[in-house]
């Protein structure tokens, strides 16, 4: 029992990482694009803040507050990755297209292989 509790524990962990490190990744690259400084280290730091002030602004605060949060976030980036504030900007908007990118190439994909299985 302790053993199976162990390698669930460890498939949960293994899996974490790998989810963080991927969508930590265009977030990394579109700061290397826009000649931030940053490791993979740091864009997954960086990423966990990035998606947690939403988070605790919606549970503290009231939803009319898009505005701010949005700004937080682009000083988030330009104190983690050491950018000016259009740099910043860019950097998240390259990386939202990156992740739209990713969603069409990769949900395109998952759609066009489930219709292949029903028919065949």
């Amino acid at each position: 029992m302790a053993l199976d509790l162990a390698a669930f524990i460890g498939a949960n962990l293994i899996l974490i990482l790998i989810v963080l490190i991927l969508s930590s990744l265009p977030l990394y690259f579109a700061v290397k694009l826009m000649g931030g400084d940053t490791t993979l280290f740091e864009a997954i730091i960086v990423n966990i803040i990035a998606e947690g002030i939403p988070l605790v602004a919606a549970l503290f605060f009231s939803s009319s507050l898009v505005l701010i949060i949005f700004l937080a976030i682009i000083l988030v980036y330009m104190f983690f990755f050491k950018l000016g504030i259009l740099r910043a900007l860019l950097v998240w908007i390259i990386q939202h297209v990156l992740i739209f990118l990713a969603w069409v190439i990769f949900g395109g994909f998952a759609i066009g292989w489930s219709i292949f299985k029903i028919f065949s």
